[in-house]
């Protein structure tokens, strides 16, 4: 407040020496004024100086997480020029606007601060983090100077990943059991003779991981497990695009539960030993697909970095589409947070269509009918509710 007095001061004081200079025509007047006018243009030639020679090293660790970890921003900060940084100060940009913060701090001449901020994460997604915009006063804030780093050529702000947490779940209701159980399907006759057998001859174009290895070595030939059908086919993950309603947080939460529980179903399809594929409504020429373990985060990292943008149409248009090239015996889990009664009409009808088709719905309250589903509160205990029961 004082400062801002001051500045105020001066000013007034500028312009009453111009105004004192043409009243009476006294040199001293204009000298006085030209030497303000001196001393700001200096001030913003030393501030523009700072600014395009502003050094500092800003780094994300890890720039992979999950939400229960806590990464960090470390923010260096260096001043190799011969005058100090009386005040600096500079905002930095959060994952949630509300924990945006700022720094205020001051820089002798050649010396440098480091700030380890830690990043709060709420929910999962991809991120941009760092410094925003810098603002530079002198001594007596008389020519304060804001700058927005973003207009820089050379300046990015870091990314963050925040991957959706993958839950173990022991069942899930809707899943197929396994071929190799005899739950409900027996494994394909063999192509010469009548036992039955889970293996074939290599034929060219067969994937290399379907080969049988040891099974090859024995007998001196290559073989490649064979499934029967529909165990052979992948888990299908669809995943509803359609932006949710609500504010901000609420639609970030939606979309956080919905990434969590497709994480979570791919998780259980890969522990089956199940290829799992992963498709978007936007998008459904694209599709992920993993069948090992260890690309469980190809799924995460795909979810992570996808955004919500298709309208509410689309989806009544392109799943019939995309799904009639999938085996009416195919495992297909849809996941929505849409509430509108076309939507659940026509989701109704798909399952007369889709033997196992399962709608994990966000926000979604039992309602009678065919259709199987799994509601799930945003922000609730997704491990929890895929466990419970379909309604």
């Amino acid at each position: 407040m004082i400062m801002r007095f001051v500045r105020i001061l001066f000013y007034t004081l500028l312009a009453a020496l111009l105004i004192a200079g043409l009243y009476t025509g006294l040199r001293i007047y204009f000298l006085l004024f030209l030497s303000g006018m001196i001393s700001i243009f200096a001030v913003l030639a030393l501030n523009m100086y700072t600014i395009y020679s502003f050094k500092f090293d800003q780094t994300v660790s890890p720039i992979h997480a999950e939400t229960d970890e806590i990464p960090m921003l470390n923010l260096t900060l260096f001043n190799e020029n011969f005058f100090p940084l009386s005040i600096l100060r500079i905002q930095i940009q959060m994952i949630n606007p509300v924990d945006n913060s700022a720094l205020t701090f001051s820089l002798s001449p050649f010396s440098s601060k480091s700030f380890s901020i830690p990043i709060r994460i709420p929910y999962c997604g991809t991120y941009n983090v760092g410094m925003t915009k810098v603002s530079i006063f002198d001594v007596f804030d008389l020519v304060p100077f804001r700058f927005d780093m973003r207009h820089l050529s050379y300046y990015r702000l870091k990314t963050l990943t925040v991957l959706p947490k993958a839950y173990h779940v022991e069942a899930i209701p809707g899943e197929i059991s396994d071929a190799k159980a005899f739950a409900e399907l027996k494994l394909r006759t063999a192509e010469q003779g009548d036992n039955f057998t889970d293996l074939r001859g290599y034929r060219p174009g067969d994937p290399i991981k379907r080969i049988h290895f040891k099974k090859s070595a024995q007998h001196q030939t290559l073989y490649v497990k064979q499934y029967d059908m529909p165990q052979a086919d992948a888990v299908t993950l669809y995943i509803d695009c359609t932006l949710p309603t609500g504010d901000y947080r609420s639609i970030r939460m939606q979309f956080h539960t919905m990434c969590e529980s497709a994480a979570s179903v791919a998780l259980r399809a890969l522990r089956r030993r199940k290829a799992v594929r992963l498709i978007f409504s936007d998008d459904s020429s694209r599709e992920v697909i993993c069948s090992q373990m260890n690309e469980l985060d190809l799924i995460r990292k795909s979810l992570a970095a996808h955004s919500f943008s298709m309208n509410e149409e689309s989806l009544l248009e392109e799943f019939p589409k995309n799904m009639i090239r999938l085996s009416f015996e195919s495992e297909i889990y849809l996941f929505s947070s849409r509430q509108d009664e076309s939507f659940l009409q026509n989701t109704e009808a798909w399952s007369q269509k889709m033997k196992h088709l399962l709608l994990i719905h966000i926000n979604g309250l039992p309602i009678p009918g065919q259709l199987r589903r799994i509601c799930i509160a945003e922000g609730g205990d997704v491990a929890a509710a895929l466990s419970a029961g379909a309604t």
